[in-house]
């Protein structure tokens, strides 16, 4: 296929059709689960981007990419409508780029091979960068965990490397290339391959019961939508002291099982309760009406002025508050404003985040009645390292603390859940999340909901929770896989500019 520069109406329906194709694909994602949308969206994509100049190829993976983010991302526009227009441009740079490298590599031998592992390439930086990345809008996240042995086998990454494998033949038949035809047939065993040996190791992701715990979570509710419940801490803290009220007065009258633990979700109290006697007061009344620990999201000062930190705190009846976690990957510009000094006056908004939140160093764990879990907070459950360090250590479920209070009603919570839900099946584990307006729910090990509570309702739930003592593949090979991926990627790219010089070089002078 010939990859010649294009008349500049071919060039606008181009660059309309790959923002148009990005708006589709970004729409068909969860919560609306059209993964064939999707994966036609993206196969549509990289039939455009073969067919065309590199340059150009840049300029519409940038135009996809902001479709893409544009639409999956629209629930920012609560913040306002520069911060989701900036994010979704800052998503869709490495879109761009990589919708270069994916025209570089496109005449090589097995092209949809190294097209797929550019892709997982960029997924892998938006992890990372800027500012510690975002990491939403994957192609594995973008399907809602399916297939569930994808997953357990080699995590998010492989997952999307299989899919993109799969959209990249599919785009090159669409393209109509002999020679990629051709070498498409070979791609195309290679998927087979790529689908069917996770098929082997199902038998070996199955669950080792570890210890039981019985776990209630309480969602208690925040006063107002969007931005209205900030400056609103004590509010907060009473509400979900209330409906632990109304589970101990549940407890004493037998209508549901005494819990080992309650779980708060972060943000549950945005007042330090080491330093305000009236939040320590409701927390350790609340503990104390259950007799049973508390699990906290709390926001603590750290002693030095603007610096805070988002964290999970254990109150144990007649115990000392112990710090258990403390959130590794604060959000930049939600907890923390980067360049402050020399940004802080461009939007009045900024000083709303008046303190900046220090990452923690360490993961989060906790044993409750011999059975060893693991907390992460918010937006963590998205970063593939910090699940990973976390299941590693030695956690046989997990606990998801978030607030989701400014984006309710919008596609982010269930985004959120979704991904969650994912990491259930990824690491063969049970996995509660605590929300402060939902979605609370328990997720067993296959990714199944077991119990829910379902947005801007108020309440709780009690669950047993049975760990998981076995590893997946996805747990202990998963970031190897990544990583390999990744470096294939760029192996591919090596290739075609090494091709190239060798052809320039055989050139007449």
């Amino acid at each position: 296929m010939d990859q010649r520069p294009l008349h500049s109406r071919a060039a606008a329906a181009y660059s309309l059709a790959a923002f148009c194709l990005g708006v589709l694909g970004g729409w068909s994602c969860v919560p609306r689960h059209y993964t064939g949308l999707v994966l036609l969206a993206f196969a549509a994509f990289l039939a455009l981007i073969i067919q065309v100049r590199p340059g150009f190829a840049l300029w519409i993976g940038l135009l996809f990419g902001l479709g893409w983010f544009g639409v999956l991302i629209s629930w920012m526009s609560v913040v306002g409508t520069d911060a989701w227009v900036g994010l979704a441009l800052v998503c869709a740079i490495p879109i761009g780029l990589v919708g270069w490298v994916i025209n570089q590599v496109s005449r090589l031998p097995l092209a949809p091979v190294w097209m797929a592992s550019a892709w997982v390439g960029q997924e892998w930086i938006r992890d990372r960068f800027p500012l510690g990345g975002f990491p939403w809008g994957g192609l594995s996240f973008a399907t809602a965990g399916q297939p569930h042995y994808l997953f357990s086998f080699g995590g998010p990454l492989y997952v999307s490397f299989a899919f993109a494998l799969a959209c990249s033949a599919l785009a090159i038949i669409i393209a109509s290339d002999a020679f990629h035809v051709r070498n498409s047939f070979i791609a195309l065993a290679l998927i087979g391959i790529t689908f069917l040996i996770p098929i082997s190791t199902l038998t070996k992701t199955a669950v080792v019961p570890s210890a039981t715990a019985t776990i209630a979570i309480v969602q208690g509710g925040v006063p107002g939508v969007g931005l209205d419940f900030l400056g609103r801490a004590r509010t907060v803290t009473q509400n979900h002291a209330r409906e632990t009220a109304v589970l101990a007065t549940d407890i004493k009258a037998g209508r549901v099982a005494k819990p080992n633990l309650v779980v708060w979700p972060e943000n549950s109290t945005d007042l330090d309760p080491r330093t305000d006697p009236q939040t320590l007061q409701l927390i350790q009344s609340a503990s104390a009406a259950v007799g049973v620990p508390i699990l906290v999201g709390a926001v603590l000062e750290t002693g030095q002025y603007g610096k805070v930190t988002n964290s999970a705190v254990l109150f144990t009846p007649g115990k000392v508050p112990a710090v258990i976690y403390t959130k590794q990957r604060p959000v930049p510009f939600g907890e923390y404003l980067p360049y402050r000094d020399q940004i802080s006056g461009l939007s009045s908004r900024f000083q709303l985040i008046a303190n900046d939140f220090q990452p923690g160093s360490t993961v989060g764990e906790l044993s409750i009645n011999g059975l060893r879990l693991g907390v992460v907070i918010c937006f963590e459950v998205a970063h593939d390292d910090v699940m990973q360090a976390t299941v590693r250590g030695g956690a046989q479920a997990l606990i998801v603390m978030t607030n989701n209070a400014t984006y309710s009603q919008t596609d982010q919570p269930e985004q959120q859940f979704a991904i969650t839900t994912a990491r259930a099946i990824e690491f063969s584990r049970p996995v509660l999340t605590a929300a402060t307006t939902g979605i609370s729910a328990a997720i067993n090990a296959q990714g199944e909901v077991v119990a829910v509570l379902p947005q801007t309702k108020p309440g709780y739930f009690v669950a047993n929770i049975t760990g998981n003592r076995q590893q997946t593949s996805a747990s202990v090979a998963g970031p190897a896989i990544g990583l390999g991926l990744v470096v294939l990627g760029m192996l591919g790219l090596a290739l075609t500019l090494i091709m190239r010089v060798q052809q320039r070089l055989r050139e007449p002078a």
